[in-house]
């Protein structure tokens, strides 16, 4: 019996959320109220469900979508006075009504509230910015008698600001003006042109041998889980910068394609393996790095010794991978296993990976979460690996089909493309599906440290760490450089706290004296200059070049100080720009404003400032004399004004 979907009991509760913190009443209308109402209900709901299912706000695919969705809801709420916490406070309703039947909404309630609340503050800040930069532009346009806002500056507001055309063109409206529709597609289509030719990049070229090759059915097969060395391996193919070859000459360039090999090509974040290809007549091809060419061949990527025999498309290959550098890259992606599941131990399971880099000198690791780690969870993230690597636990592997592994626990993602068949890695705690090359116990991991953890981009962390070997040569680098900056403090390493603590007291000290001597040292060698009167009070100036900015209020105050009655101008030239500060004798302020006279003047020279009644401040950019004497000119008239 009702109307529409958003009448029915699903959503109601959702819109009484809107309509308790507007005070209105929803009128089941088309009404602009309504409308927001029905928007902001809906918009909540996708935007829980898609976080609950790990999907944060960002630039690109899926978090794209999610972004547009929130923006889109928050400017809505905006327009009936749901300023802060619209969507989330909606989405936390969202909970309580849909819980029931999605567990998973309950489960991550917190996370969304928190991702909610942090995109809300940061569209906050997109529009403060952007309704700034289109206020100067309206300024602009009205100066030249322009009534259009061009669509270079509304794609700008959109590309970099993140603010929506509609909500450009709703600005515009409200002064008076249109958008440049045009102007602005031709601008999007432009970025659409560099971002295609952007990620059109050289491993993306196609090889016409090599696509033959694949098309005639052949494939190279990876022997590399077992063994990091085949004898009699056939060459499939050889490709230089002109094509495919016969023969390789020493000190060429070329990829090599076998029919069987134990180097792993570069996948699933794991970098390829180097070593070299050998024949029975000398030839010695070093390989730098290992790719993949469609789905069945791998290449061989290096260069042929220039002191060895050629290499002919005929000989037989003997395949030796780099040991060491397999062992750490083997240690590096076991331990990216551990560390993920530590985690969502430690964090919660809405961590998800979100990308990796996995070679023989480090492990990187990308996942969702919502703010920065503490120490203590590092520490404990830290600590759980390292218990894991001393269990010594073997590692095992299964192939399985994609079903079977999830209903195992296994742990996949979304973003990646997986086969009917699985290979199923099992790491201590952890489960997931991966095609990389691992220990095979735990222990050989070595040790685990975490050396970094960062902001990679909204709702997305990184962190950098090492195993083994890695983790030993940074703790040498860190050890030679605490010991350097001891020596030079003059004490020990477990003393550089104190000792630095000491160190930039002392420095505060001096650079308070210091400043204290430079404001001194100013208002004794500068006079002021009378620049004009209002009624019977003085105008005096203060032009100053390249002093410190933090003693300039000391050089007001004592200025201020000095006259009994009067008004002081003080502007400070430094690098083409001018710090400006108006200040007024107490027994002006009752018929003076600081403030309401600077700031004016100020963004009348493209400058910016304000202040209170006794003082205020701000800056100028561009400055030079003639400048200098605009503004000086400018004050005394607007005081006069304000008096």
């Amino acid at each position: 019996g009702k109307n529409s979907n958003y009448d029915t009991d699903l959503f109601q509760p959702l819109i009484k959320v809107v309509t308790d913190a507007t005070g209105q009443e929803y009128a089941f209308s088309d009404s602009d109220f309504d409308l927001a109402c029905r928007v902001l209900a809906d918009h909540s709901r996708a935007a829980a469900f898609l976080i609950a299912d790990g999907i944060y706000p960002s630039n690109e695919g899926r978090g794209y979508v999610l972004r547009r969705v929130l923006r889109r809801a928050i400017r809505f709420g905006r327009r009936i006075g749901m300023e802060k916490a619209s969507v989330s406070l909606v989405a936390d309703k969202v909970v309580d009504v849909m819980s029931g039947a999605y567990p998973e909404l309950e489960k991550n309630r917190a996370v969304i509230g928190q991702m909610l609340v942090q995109e809300e503050e940061r569209f906050g800040r997109t529009l403060m910015d952007g309704e700034k930069l289109l206020g100067k532009a309206i300024k602009d346009a009205n100066a030249a008698g322009i009534n259009e806002i061009s669509g270079k500056i509304a794609f700008t507001l959109h590309d970099t600001h993140g603010f929506p055309l509609d909500l450009t063109e709703l600005i515009a409206r409200e002064a008076g003006m249109t958008v440049d529709r045009q102007g602005f597609n031709e601008e999007l289509e432009a970025q659409r042109v560099r971002s295609r030719a952007d990620t059109s990049f050289a491993g993306d070229e196609r090889n016409q041998g090599l696509d033959d090759l694949m098309a005639s059915g052949a494939a190279s097969e990876f022997l590399g889980y077992e063994s990091e060395e085949t004898e009699g391996s056939a060459v499939l193919a050889i490709s230089g910068p002109e094509g495919l070859l016969d023969e390789l000459k020493p000190g060429q360039k070329a990829e090599i394609v076998l029919d069987r090999t134990p180097f792993y090509a570069e996948s699933g974040g794991q970098v390829g393996d180097s070593g070299v290809l050998e024949t029975a007549s000398g030839a010695l091809f070093q390989v730098h790095e290992t790719q993949k060419y469609g789905d069945r061949l791998i290449r061989h990527i290096g260069v042929l010794s220039a002191d060895g025999k050629p290499l002919v498309k005929s000989d037989q290959i003997k395949a030796v991978v780099d040991h060491d550098a397999r062992a750490q890259t083997r240690a590096n992606h076991s331990a990216t296993h551990l560390m993920h599941h530590a985690l969502r131990d430690v964090l919660g399971e809405h961590v998800r990976q979100r990308g990796s880099l996995v070679g023989p000198d480090r492990l990187r690791f990308d996942f969702s979460h919502f703010g920065p780690m503490t120490t203590e969870e590092i520490e404990e993230v830290e600590k759980r690996v390292n218990d894991y690597i001393r269990e010594n636990a073997s590692v095992n592997t299964d192939v399985c089909g994609f079903d079977e592994a999830i209903e195992k626990g296994a742990v996949a993602f979304f973003e990646e493309k997986y086969g009917d068949d699985v290979r199923v890695l099992s790491i201590g705690p952890s489960m997931e599906l991966c095609g990389g090359t691992h220990v095979a116990r735990t222990g050989d991991i070595g040790f685990f440290a975490v050396l970094s953890e960062g902001s990679l981009s909204s709702g997305v962390r990184r962190i950098e760490a090492r195993t083994g070997h890695g983790i030993l040569r940074e703790m040498q680098q860190l050890r030679r450089a605490a010991q350097s900056a001891a020596q030079k403090l003059n004490t020990g390493v477990p003393d550089m706290g104190e000792k630095l603590d000491q160190l930039l007291k002392k420095r505060k000290e001096l650079e308070k004296a210091l400043r204290a001597a430079s404001a001194a040292q100013a208002s004794d060698s500068i006079d002021l200059v009378e620049i004009g009167k209002v009624g019977d009070v003085t105008v005096s100036a203060l032009r100053l070049d390249d002093v410190d900015g933090k003693a300039l209020m000391s050089i007001v105050d004592d200025t201020r100080a000095k006259i009994e009655k009067g008004a002081v101008l003080l502007t400070n030239s430094s690098g083409g720009k001018a710090a400006v500060i108006l200040t007024l004798t107490d027994n002006l302020t009752d018929q003076m404003h600081a403030g309401n006279a600077l700031r004016p003047v100020l963004q009348g020279l493209g400058g910016s400032g304000g202040g209170n009644a006794k003082t205020a401040r701000g800056g100028l950019q561009n400055i030079d004399a003639a400048t200098i004497e605009k503004l000086e000119t400018a004050i005394v008239e607007a005081l006069g004004s304000h008096s």
